[in-house]
This record gives structure tokens, sequence and C-alpha cells, in this order.
């Protein structure tokens, strides 16, 4: 009956794994084989009858299933992990490996030491996963969430090149668009916003003489592309500047700023001051230099407007005022989703690890409780519990200080000194004793121990983590 129930669990386990794309291993560092099963072939493409056995030797392991790029990594855990034994080491390894029909996959082992009773690492155990698909989608997500992430770094970090792209990056270009061609028709004054580059984020109202020369010849565009790059370099914050560009008319500019970081720039442009005179003769000769049409150019001078100083200026500080608030909340947004998304993936990288050791504790065959000294109460008993006791983790829980009940009378005083010893805050680091499970049978229990203490010294609780020893005991002749 109990080989049969030890077969359906067994079963039952190997089912669950190979759901979770999972299998797990073991490795003898007495013998250097590891012990594989159905599941551990069934993730590399291959069975039992291609294989031949369930043991593998060390250097035969890593020849047939690991490739040549990740050969070197097993062999360096192993030997890593004997020359510290301990019985809290626990390690994570992520690696490719090639089935046997060809597929290259992305597999993730944890796995954790088993001593001795000599002290010293007797086995590794551990479980392997197929994690391809999410990694697929991490991958997937990450290229998407890539230029976001760069761009926002670089204005956290003060140290870092400002990339021409961030302030686009902190404004939705779209909207900004809509509100500067409505904002435009209000003060019928041409307005561009661009990045520290001179590429353009949003702007309207270009004028004629501009688009259709000035920028659509390359040496005349060289004087524009010098004053949307380098009149607002010398600026502070807030400040703005007026600018007659190379192509004689008027630029105003303002740096946007982000903290220390300069992120773009702010213009009106293209027009005359309404108190100064044209010098046609100058754009007479820009025509014939530049070989444009003298008619259209001087018909196309004549449509620039003319603004007095005060409206320019007024005009630049709600400029400089409007867009840094934007570019501020824009900022700030960046900044919540980052810590949005840094919690979101740190409650999942812990929440993974929990699962990843519960599940590796349980196919170990240890039981995980952690008891109140104070009530005898069982807080949290995990699901190995049924399977070293007979009891279940919940019949573990609704019977407060449970141990008394199902240890060996013969090991009832040595429970009597233990628990008083516990009381007054004083633990031994391992306990082997003697138990009678629900099923009647004696049983060697070995456990570890921690003592829960509070902030007042006192002890609170005790966690302990409990394997069964009996076989071990019976193969030493105890």
């Amino acid at each position: 009956m109990a080989a049969d129930l030890k077969r359906l669990n067994q079963e039952k386990l190997e089912a669950a794994l190979q759901m979770g794309h999972m299998a797990h291993w073991e490795f003898d560092f007495a013998t250097s084989n590891f012990l594989l099963n159905d599941s551990f072939y069934n993730l590399y493409g291959t069975d039992i009858q291609r294989e031949g056995s369930y043991l593998i030797k060390a250097d035969d392991f890593v020849r047939r299933f690991v490739l040549p790029g990740y050969s070197h990594l097993l062999p360096a855990e192993l030997a890593a992990a004997y020359d510290q034994p301990s019985p809290d080491y626990y390690r994570e390894m992520e690696f490719e490996v090639r089935r046997m029909d060809g597929e290259i996959r992305h597999f993730f082992s944890f796995y954790r030491m088993v001593m001795g009773e000599d002290g010293k690492p007797q086995a590794m155990v551990g479980i392997t996963q197929d994690i391809s698909e999410r990694k697929a989608v991490e991958n997937a997500l990450r290229d998407s969430e890539e230029r976001l992430r760069l761009k926002l770094n670089s204005i956290l970090q003060s140290d870092d090149v400002v990339e021409n792209k961030d302030l686009r990056n902190l404004m939705d270009a779209s909207t900004l668009q809509t509100l500067i061609e409505d904002f435009t028709r209000l003060v019928r004054m041409p307005i561009a916003i661009t990045d520290t580059e001179g590429n353009l984020i949003a702007g309207n109202g270009m004028q004629e003489i501009c688009f259709k020369f000035h920028r659509a010849h390359p040496v005349s565009a060289r004087n524009c592309q010098e004053s949307d790059t380098c009149l607002a370099q010398s600026l502070q914050p807030g400040q703005f500047q007026a600018y007659k560009c190379k192509n004689q008319m008027w630029d105003v500019a303002s740096p946007i700023y982000i903290g220390q970081k300069h992120v773009g720039n702010v213009y009106t442009g293209g027009f005359f001051y309404d108190d100064e005179d044209i010098d046609f003769d100058i754009f007479i000769d820009q025509a014939e230099w530049y070989d444009f049409d003298q008619a259209e150019y001087l018909h196309a001078l004549r449509k620039v407007p003319r603004y007095s100083r005060e409206q320019v200026d007024n005009l630049m500080c709600l400029l400089v005022k409007g867009v840094t608030f934007l570019s501020q909340l824009g900022f700030n947004n960046l900044k919540l989703i980052q810590g949005m998304l840094n919690q979101k993936r740190i409650e999942q990288e812990l929440g993974e690890r929990e699962e990843r050791f519960r599940k590796l504790v349980g196919s170990a065959g240890y039981m995980i409780y952690r008891m109140s000294l104070a009530t005898g109460v069982y807080e949290y008993v995990s699901g190995a519990a049924e399977s070293i006791t007979g009891y279940t983790a919940e019949e573990i829980m609704d019977y407060p200080v449970i141990i008394q009940r199902i240890i060996h009378p013969d090991w009832l005083d040595y429970f009597t000194i233990q628990w008083n010893r516990l009381i007054e805050g004083f633990m031994e680091p391992v306990y082997e004793y003697q138990i009678i499970n629900k099923a009647g049978e004696t049983r060697w229990l070995h456990q570890d121990n921690q003592l829960i203490s509070g902030s007042d010294g006192k002890p609170l609780a005790i966690e302990a983590l409990v394997c069964d020893i009996t076989e071990r005991r019976k193969a030493s002749g105890q």
C-alpha cells in the first residue's frame, strides 16, 4: 500500500512538472553521477529508450545535453558547491540547450545542497524548466520598453550624454502639435520645438521664405541648422535670446531643461521687428548667390510678418513656461511608470523565487514549518508534511504542538528538555529524533532549526526544515 501511494505521488509530481515544462534531477558527489528521469528526458526531446539509463556521468551529461558555449558552467558550479559546503547553498542559472530534434531552447535551473551526516556535500538536487516562451515574451516586452528605459536613464543620470530624442519621450508629440497649431492661429507667430540636435518635435507657422527657399537650398539650410542647434546652447533655464540668422531674419530661442539636463529648445522665428528697416539689397544678393528666382523670393520676403519687441518677449515668456511645464509633467509620468514597472518586476521576481524554492524543497522531500512558541500553533506548514508524518498540512495547523502527539515514547524526555530550553531562548541547531507517523510506523527525522526572537530578545517562534532519514539510518546500521 505504501509503495502504491509512493508511486502515485511520484506520478502526480511527474505530471505537474511536465505541465510546467519542468523536470527534477539529482547529482551524487560520491559517484559523479546525475540521476535523471522521464520528465528530464522529455524536456530535452529524448527518452529512456534512446538514452538507455537514468544514470549518467557528469562529463557525459555535459557532452550530451549542454551547448558548447555553456559547457564550462556546470563543472564550475559543481566544484564551487563542493568547495563551499553549506546546507543553505542555493543557486540559479540560465542557459541554452539544443534538443535532440535540433531546436535551441532556453532553460532555467535552480538547485540546492543536500549534506551528509559527516557534514560533507552528499548531493545536489534541482529543478530545470523550459522558459523559452517566457523569454520570448520578455524579449518582446524589453524591446518595446528599451527606448523608454534608456532615455529615462539618460535624464536621471546627469553624467550621461543627452540623446537626441529625449524630449520626444517626455511629450506626446501629436497632442503638442495640435496645441501649437491652435496657438499659432491665435497669436499668428511661428512656433517650433526641437530636440538638442535640431530635429523638429512639433511646430507650425513656418514662413514661405523659410521652407520654400532658405531650408530648401543645401547651403542656406546650413544657416537654418546653425540657428536651430547653437542659438540656445549658452542660455540658462528660463532665458531666451534673439538672433539674426545668416539668412538675415530674426530667430528667438530658449532652452528646455529638465533638472540639469538640456533636452530641447523652443523657437519663434522667421520675422522682422516692426521698428527696423529691411535692407532689400541684401536679399537680392542672396537670391543671386543661391540662384533663387528673384521675383518669387522677394514676393515671399514681403509676406514675412513684423512684430513688436514686446510681442516677441511676451510670446517667449509664455512658451518657455508652457513647454517647461509640459516636459516636466511628461518626465514625472515617466518616473511614475518606471517606478511601477520596477515594483511589478520586483514583486514578480520575489513571487517566482518563493514558488521555485517551495517546489524545490517539496521535490527534495523537505517539510518546512513555523510554530509560535507562545501558543504552539503551527503558523505555516509546507505540503511535504504528509509524506513525512502522514498528516496533512491542514491537520498539523489545526493541532497545536502536534509533535507531542506523534513523537516516539522513547523521545518524550528529550522533547521535554528541548522544549523547556526553547522557551528560555536556547535551541540546538539540529534535532534528530523518532516519531510514529499516522500509519503507525516509526520514522527517523532530521530537523534544522532557526529560532525567531522579538526586538526584546524573547523567543517568538521556531522555523524548521525537516526530512525523513529513516532509510539512511537503516543503511548505516543505526
